[in-house]
């Protein structure tokens, strides 16, 4: 197998798609906050536990109900968000021991000190069951078996999973080999233009401040006729 095949390949093996615990997560969510929400707006409808009072968050219902019910919606969302096998499977993990605390806290619930979890509050034996299993018992059975298969999902490395590293790993490489190296980038100094055909020094009509500039004599014959000329000019004109 090439390096492609083997090094990249096995990021499958933490590396997920989304929709791997998408679904899960949704379904762990609703659970959740259905945990949560129930208790406590349940009594609109004369329904639920004692006391049957509205958005009345006692002991009990905080540590058997509303509690698990938010570490539910946590790991839900962890499911749901969650992009490796190491986040999806702790938001699995989490979701799943609430599950099991709905079980099992209203049985343990005389040997702890949390409070107490009332009584249904339909005497009914049909209704108060139905309120115990939507409350208690079977909302936590359904949501340790959505964590099961969540996490049953994420224990194994599927062909979409090798599919998904693989083209990662195709764009790593795509990337690397289109990328230009900091090293070839080199830093330009500023140059100074020189005309290479006719430098200053070569040149005759250049002048040079340190050069002494001699200025022919004029005869004196010369310039006595030019200022004949010129006063005789100037007579005429007059």
């Amino acid at each position: 197998m090439t390096e492609l095949e083997t090094a990249e390949v096995s990021g499958g093996r933490i590396r997920i798609a989304r929709s791997r615990g998408a679904v899960s997560g949704i379904l762990l969510i609703i659970l959740g906050a259905w945990g949560a929400l129930a208790p406590l707006v349940g009594p609109y409808w004369n329904w639920g536990f004692t006391p049957n009072e509205t958005w009345n968050l006692t002991d009990g219902r905080w540590w058997f109900q509303v509690l698990p019910g938010i570490v539910t919606v946590i790991g839900g969302l962890l499911l749901f968000f969650g992009t490796d096998r190491i986040t999806t499977s702790i938001g699995g993990w989490l979701a799943a021991a609430a599950g099991v605390w709905y079980v099992i806290g209203v049985p343990l619930e005389p040997n702890l000190s949390l409070g107490s979890v009332g009584e249904p509050i339909h005497s009914s034996l049909r209704a108060s069951t139905f309120e115990r299993l939507a409350l208690f018992e079977g909302l936590g059975a359904l949501i340790v078996f959505v964590s099961a298969y969540a996490l049953g999902r994420l224990a194994v490395v599927g062909v979409r999973d090798v599919r998904h590293a693989r083209h990662r790993a195709a764009r790593k490489q795509e990337l690397a080999s289109t990328a230009v190296p900091a090293t070839d980038i080199r830093r330009k100094e500023p140059t100074t233009v020189i005309d290479e055909v006719t430098p200053s020094e070569d040149n005759p009509y250049a002048s040079n401040p340190h050069d002494t500039v001699v200025l022919p004599q004029t005869p004196a014959h010369a310039r006595s006729g030019s200022t004949e000329d010129t006063t005789r000019l100037d007579s005429k004109d007059i």
